[in-house]
């Protein structure tokens, strides 16, 4: 009977979803109840979703004179793009997550560019008359390369993506190689320092 004439009878409800917890009191007499709510932020701290990128470039070039009029330019230049991407999400901190046991992915890829050229420089003059001739050309090499894995269902105590841990597991792979070469000549005649062809 004392209890049935305590202010405070009735019930605690709970719930969870994503990283909200509810707290809920409904009375068993007209009584006001209420409602707690508490958010977890840290849940999601430790989430993986990170991209890293690498590059490097360089050039290279030098000039051999082969006679008094006739010169040799060479360059060299590499570009290396090199990027990694991960992310994971454990199997509990999403309901996502919780329905696949955990899921992630991890890409990497890498662009290769190297050009060649080379150039022949030849420039005679005589009195008011200039011949300049120039013949050249390059050789362009260009490769990608992709890896991507990805896979679900890990173990539950598992907090980034580990491919070999993965009970479902996916990898793929890609290639590209570009080559491309080319030439070009040009001839330039000056007459008497006025004329020019």
């Amino acid at each position: 009977k004392d209890q049935e004439k305590s202010p405070f009878r009735g019930f605690f409800t709970f719930s969870f979803q994503e990283s909200l917890l509810s707290i809920s009191f409904v009375p068993g007499a007209v009584h006001c109840g209420f409602v707690l709510l508490l958010l977890f932020p840290v849940a999601y701290q430790s989430r993986i979703d990170e991209t890293n990128n690498n590059r490097f470039m360089s050039n290279f070039g030098f000039d051999v004179t082969l006679s008094k009029n006739l010169i040799f330019k060479s360059s060299i230049s590499l570009d290396i793009v090199d990027t990694k991407y991960m992310n994971f999400v454990n199997g509990y901190q999403t309901s996502y997550g919780r329905q696949e046991q955990g899921t992630g992915s991890l890409n990497r890829s890498t662009w290769q560019n190297v050009l060649y050229e080379g150039t022949l420089n030849y420039n005679f003059k005589s009195g008011a008359n200039e011949l300049q001739l120039l013949l050249g050309g390059n050789v362009r090499d260009g490769k990608y390369i992709m890896n991507s894995q990805w896979g679900k269902m890990f173990p539950v105590d598992t907090n980034e993506f580990i491919y070999d841990l993965a009970q479902q597991p996916h990898y793929n792979y890609a290639s590209t190689d570009l080559r491309e070469l080319s030439g070009f000549f040009r001839a330039i005649y000056t007459f008497k320092n006025k004329y020019t062809v």
